[in-house]
């Protein structure tokens, strides 16, 4: 894509279960704004240690010219996402991604 992404808000969640009981967790939402072709933006980062008993997913909220308004979901996976395609030049979603358009 070599347009500029007005907008993109993304956090993390997930959960733990021990002794049957749940510990959920949150990451703060990271907001950028006016993202250039070719820039990356860090959504989160993954502890190999600490976050593998943790099921993780992302949410990413996207705003410019050629999508709209999208909110995009990952299916929770233990341990993080190592690598996933979120949406394809064609704009499908890759392996279980969904894609939602939210546009006003």
């Amino acid at each position: 894509m070599n347009e500029v992404i007005d907008e993109v808000n993304a956090e993390t969640g997930g959960f733990a279960t021990a002794d049957d009981k749940v510990m959920s967790v949150n990451s703060e939402s990271k907001f950028y704004k006016n993202v250039q072709p070719g820039e990356a933006i860090k959504i989160d980062e993954i502890d190999i240690i600490f976050d593998s008993d943790f099921v993780l997913n992302i949410s990413i909220e996207v705003k410019c010219e050629s999508l709209g308004h999208v909110q995009v979901y990952t299916i929770g996976e233990k341990g993080g996402h190592s690598e996933t395609v979120l949406m394809w030049d064609d704009h499908e979603p890759g392996r279980n991604v969904t894609i939602k358009d939210v546009s006003d």
